[in-house]
């Protein structure tokens, strides 16, 4: 019992400690944040314009002792730049948040603003925080050259969602996104409302992603349509501007060529580079898991230099490389 108390009393003034200097420091953070002016002068109608077309979710590369590679994420946020993508997206999901901590996040999100200089969209995001640590953390996010936040939320209560977006917007300056989970299309409605939130990441809902796009249609405010072409297909001619692709982290010109066609309404051609390039990936990574199927691709083509995931998601072996390394020869990209 007694070693318990001292053990129990060590953790305390430790978390006190801990507890005292994170306030000061978000403190400081919230009076730099009303002073400083950012790189580049961000508002709702400059990210709106520009959510256009494939968007990458943004994998992280990891170094072999699991810590992140930051060298390896600016060079792979070079390669997009160099090929064109309009937008690099952090999400909750294939940008591992769940498994990062505040202070990789915010890094994660100052490197790939700074290594885009301008030539790619760049929307940052936030973990699944309580409201004041949110604000406290897009605040500091200020004078990094973020284009807008993915604001991440534990939960999916209409009112609570409505209230947290409302209250952030109130509180910072950089515009906002959200992220579907499970949201009705009034809500979305509502949501479009709120200033400074100009836009939504659709799950693979495909029905409502379509009435998201209904329910918006005269706002200034992106549905994105999230994961495949084929979602995109019919999104698209009703409304939505921009998605997420498979091919888009490793293979761009791909998911650009499909984009294109859709804008010159050459719908033959829009469907036959699904058919051949989305439905087969989609056909493997289903058996193979997606997450780990794009990570691998990302270390066969060379643009990462491991293809691991944080533990306790696993990481594909050597027999997945091989099937995937025999996929992409057979679809020309080695």
């Amino acid at each position: 019992m007694k070693g318990f108390r001292q053990s129990y009393s060590w953790f305390s003034r430790r978390q006190f400690l801990t507890s005292s200097a994170a306030s000061i420091l978000a403190l400081n953070h919230r009076v730099r944040a009303s002073t400083l002016t950012p790189k580049y002068e961000k508002t709702v109608d400059q990210v709106y314009q520009r959510l256009r077309g494939p968007v990458v979710p943004i994998n992280i590369p990891l170094a072999k002792d699991y810590s992140v590679d930051y060298g390896n994420l600016r060079s792979y946020v070079d390669f997009l730049c160099e090929q064109k993508v309009p937008v690099i997206f952090f999400t909750h999901g294939s940008s591992e948040f769940k498994n990062m901590s505040e202070w990789e996040i915010e890094k994660l999100c100052r490197t790939a603003a700074d290594q885009s200089r301008g030539r790619s969209l760049v929307i940052g995001g936030t973990g699944k925080w309580w409201t004041n640590k949110s604000i406290d953390f897009i605040n500091r996010l200020n004078d990094s050259g973020v284009d807008g936040i993915n604001l991440h939320l534990n939960t999916n209560k209409a009112e609570e969602v409505f209230e947290t977006f409302s209250e952030v917007s109130n509180q910072t300056k950089l515009p906002l996104l959200a992220l579907d989970e499970n949201y009705s299309p009034d809500l979305v409605a509502r949501l479009s409302t709120i200033p400074r939130v100009c836009g939504l990441k659709s799950h693979d809902a495909l029905y409502r992603y379509h009435d998201f796009i209904r329910v918006v249609r005269d706002k200034k405010f992106v549905v994105i349509g999230g994961g495949q072409m084929r979602n995109f297909l019919f999104g698209f001619l009703i409304g939505s501007h921009g998605y997420l692709c498979p091919y888009a982290p490793f293979a761009p010109s791909i998911a650009l060529k499909f984009y294109r066609a859709l804008k010159e309404n050459d719908l033959d051609e829009a469907r036959k580079v699904m058919y051949q390039y989305e439905d087969p990936l989609m056909n493997i990574a289903r058996t193979l898991g997606w997450g780990q199927t794009i990570k691998t691709i990302l270390e066969l083509t060379g643009l990462f230099k491991t293809n691991l995931w944080r533990p306790p998601t696993g990481s594909h072996g050597t027999a997945e490389k091989k099937q995937l390394r025999e996929f992409l020869i057979k679809q020309g990209i080695l």
